[in-house]
């Protein structure tokens, strides 16, 4: 198991300890989204404990814990969409947001995608807010025009908009890497 350290922080695999902090890390980020993006009814529901313990024993899921605590403060959930590892969830407490916790994840989700071979690591989010789309612009993401959408990507958008996200504000987007 690769652990990242950072001042603060560190980001290693998740642990069958984590479970039980991972609903309440995406509850709490989902607060920081307008209302507007994200509708009441969404900011009460989250991943069920099974849904995570499945990508624990995957081996998709990695957490930021706190250097002091060794509690949870993120982390990253990854699936596999049409032969691209796809970032399926990430989250960060709000008092942990802005202190390169969400880069280091995504970062340790690219450096896997990368070991395993994938070329690509895709994902969906808002196009507007900046702790989204623009994050992840800055670290290499480009959008993926609808008409080159792969039909997973197009089904988990279609998914969002039936679950009340407006889709004129999500944004299908890919980093591609250099693999050998």
């Amino acid at each position: 198991m690769t652990t990242l350290m950072y001042l603060t922080y560190k980001i290693d695999s998740a642990q069958p300890s984590d479970i039980a902090a991972l609903a309440d890390i995406e509850l709490a980020a989902a607060e920081m989204f307008p209302e507007a993006d994200i509708p009441a009814a969404l900011r009460d529901t989250c991943h069920t404990d099974a849904f995570f313990e499945d990508a624990l024993d995957r081996g998709h899921l990695w957490v930021a814990r706190n250097r002091d605590t060794g509690l949870p403060i993120g982390f990253a959930l990854v699936s596999f969409v049409d032969g691209a590892v796809h970032l399926t969830e990430m989250d960060v407490l709000p008092e942990f947001s802005r202190r390169g916790v969400g880069r280091a994840l995504v970062s340790t989700v690219a450096d896997w995608a990368e070991a395993e071979g994938a070329e690509r690591v895709t994902l969906t989010t808002f196009s507007h807010l900046p702790w989204n789309g623009p994050f992840y612009k800055r670290l290499g993401f480009n959008s993926i025009p609808r008409a080159r959408l792969t039909p997973g990507l197009r089904d988990i958008l279609r998914a969002e908009a039936d679950l009340g996200l407006d889709p004129k504000k999500r944004v299908a987007m890919q980093l591609d890497l250099f693999t050998m």
